[in-house]
């Protein structure tokens, strides 16, 4: 499984997102080479947009 982010940089495929393995360990932006049972990310991803506008989330 993993989730994207909206990024200016670091884009996923033909997305304007970064990709972010929830799975295991690697860096954001980076997609690892093959999931863990071996599968290899070929195609590109299905985007589902979750909520419905552009707004910024800030840390506390």
């Amino acid at each position: 499984m993993a989730v994207g982010v909206k990024s200016a940089g670091c884009r996923y495929r033909n997305t304007s997102y970064a990709y972010i393995e929830t799975t295991n360990r690697s860096y954001a932006g980076i997609p690892p080479a093959a999931l863990a049972d071996g599968t290899v990310l070929s195609s590109d991803p299905l985007v589902i947009p979750v909520g419905g506008r552009n707004r910024v989330l800030h840390s506390l």
